[in-house]
């Protein structure tokens, strides 16, 4: 009898055996992993990819909004040490994030929270972001000036930019096609008001006081193309940022949205490539509608340092505004034929509508 047992074990042995050999090939054939414990094979998920966090936008003053590369959770968020709520959409790829309190527009604010996927595997992810604006204001490009003299002092180049409707400037930017993305100006949270004139001043001359006008004062600046009825800024540039053919961009939404546009040239040469690029964005977003090819671009030829590439519809556009024939978060498309170069510049002030003629 202890023999005929002794051989039941050795088969049970082998058998056990048999089974823990089989869940190993088994397991080598699936997508998991597994643990040998004493009741048998667990099987354990092997997905090892740490989620990926795909979308950040500040969606309010107090809410922000993530998209993830599947489906996820998200512990400790914090927004500057502040704990907040969250809420999920699009089967956990989308979270809401509420913040405690109101964000200040423009400063300066440090997300962050630890995001976990459904097999546990986890990322901490920390974003710096800055305060919503929940009233941008409306600008419209009015007067650009390309043409400077070698040493910046006697013309320097800036763009002037016309406010139809009260707000604050934070999120708005301008770019240029020659300058390109490393020469663009961003606004920062100045509050304007509506038929206030903006001037951005590319190069800094010498003489006077080149302040940026943020506060209620706008009489602070002092240095040539001033004007004590504009709010002025000014960029710095020791090399010119505008040719007598390029585009120029008004920007919003981090540099998202075209809000206005202007195209424009001094001969018939075709764009190329990289300034084509430029207007194909303004035609697409429907600011500039006749086209993105140089043949649809405003005439600068005879624009020169005294001579400006000025907006000639600029008072019925701010009259159409305001009396509500333009919506206000409406497209308002600019044509060739609304610009032209004037006799002589006039930065901070209504344009000079006397046309500029060649001899």
């Amino acid at each position: 009898m202890p023999e005929k047992n002794s051989k039941s074990a050795g088969v049970i042995r082998s058998l056990g055996l048999s089974v823990l050999v089989s869940g190993a090939v088994l397991c080598s054939a699936l997508p998991v992993s597994c643990q040998l414990t004493e009741s048998g094979i667990r099987l354990v998920s092997s997905d090892t990819t740490v989620p990926v966090v795909t979308a950040f936008s500040v969606s309010g003053e107090r809410s922000l909004l993530l998209g993830f590369s599947e489906p996820a959770s998200l512990d400790y968020v914090t927004v500057d040490d502040r704990a907040c709520s969250v809420s999920y959409a699009d089967e956990g790829r989308t979270a809401s994030v509420e913040i405690p309190d109101s964000t200040k527009v423009g400063q300066s604010y440090v997300f962050y929270c630890t995001v976990r996927d459904a097999s546990g595997n986890t990322l901490d992810y920390s974003r710096l972001f800055s305060g919503y604006n929940a009233h941008p204001a409306r600008l419209l490009l009015s007067e650009v000036r390309t043409e400077t003299s070698g040493n910046n002092d006697r013309y320097p180049e800036f763009v002037e930019l016309y406010v139809l409707s009260s707000g604050n400037l934070w999120g708005l930017s301008l770019v240029t096609a020659k300058g390109g993305s490393g020469k663009t100006y961003s606004f920062g949270a100045v509050d304007v008001n509506a038929g206030e004139f903006v001037t951005v001043h590319y190069m800094s001359p010498a003489d006077g006081s080149c302040i940026d006008e943020t506060g209620a004062d706008i009489t602070l600046s002092t240095a040539r193309d001033s004007s004590s009825q504009a709010r002025d800024f000014w960029c710095g540039n020791t090399s010119s940022c505008l040719t007598k053919s390029d585009i120029l961009l008004l920007l919003s939404d981090d540099g998202n949205t075209v809000m206005d546009a202007v195209a424009f040239s001094a001969t018939e040469s075709e764009w190329p490539g990289t300034v084509l690029s430029y207007g194909t964005r303004a035609f697409e977003s429907g600011v500039w509608p006749d086209g993105a090819s140089r043949e649809y671009a405003a005439s600068s030829a005879g624009a020169t340092g005294v001579r400006t590439l000025s907006r000639l519809n600029v008072s019925e556009l701010s009259l159409q505004y305001s009396e509500g024939a333009v919506a206000s978060g409406a497209v308002i498309p600019a044509h060739a034929e609304d610009w032209a170069v004037v006799v002589k510049g006039s930065p901070g002030t209504w344009n000079n509508l006397t046309l500029y003629t060649a001899l």
